[in-house]
């Protein structure tokens, strides 16, 4: 049941994606794809996927156009300056005939890590739990003077936490305040138990 409710809101995360206008990224005016930039597209998404195959974390075609990584010292930097949607997903397609990647419920990944998909569905449900508690955990780190904010980092930010993943957060003090804002944190952490 779970996995199953991790794939109704990884879905809704992607239809969200697609029809959200202020997401679009289809380009009306952009004629369609060079074999040059095909090609460039193409070697973006191993890359990509390359790198998150290292956090066990299978991407949706949403994913692979939101993390492609682009190339900084090559002729295919400017190629790659704002690839569509579209281009990502014919891309993802050419590499799948190719026997380059493999795809399963919508998620796209290297032949041989199928299992990913249902890990990263598990690690969705798990990661939901746990940015629950975070939010119950930072409600009362409000009233910390000089505190600007608190950012998620990790596994949790990619929605793939484990197991025995902690809560990795990264505080924004206001300027020269850093060790006050930490100071306060620490003794406030310690007095709930939540250190």
């Amino acid at each position: 049941m779970r996995g199953e409710a991790a794939v109704t809101a990884l879905g809704g995360i992607e239809s969200f994606w697609r029809s959200n206008p202020a997401f679009s990224v289809r380009s009306v005016s952009q004629p369609t794809a060079t074999r040059e930039q095909e090609h460039a597209i193409s070697a973006a998404l191993v890359a990509t996927l390359a790198y998150h195959d290292l956090l066990d974390l299978p991407l949706s075609a949403v994913e692979c156009w939101r993390y492609l990584l682009r190339p900084r010292f090559s002729s295919a930097a400017e190629v790659l300056r704002t690839p569509t949607l579209e281009a990502i997903e014919g891309a993802l397609m050419g590499l799948v005939g190719a026997g380059t990647i493999d795809t399963r419920r919508g998620f796209y990944f290297f032949p041989g890590r199928s299992l990913l998909t249902d890990e990263r569905q598990i690690r969705h449900a798990r990661s939901q739990e746990k940015w629950k508690r975070l939010r119950r955990s930072t409600k009362g780190l409000q009233a910390i003077p000089f505190l600007r904010g608190i950012a998620v980092t990790g596994s949790l930010a990619f929605e793939n936490a484990r197991e025995g993943s902690d809560l990795d957060v990264l505080i924004i003090a206001a300027p020269n305040r850093v060790w006050t804002v930490r100071f306060l944190l620490t003794v406030l952490l310690d007095v709930f138990g939540l250190r």
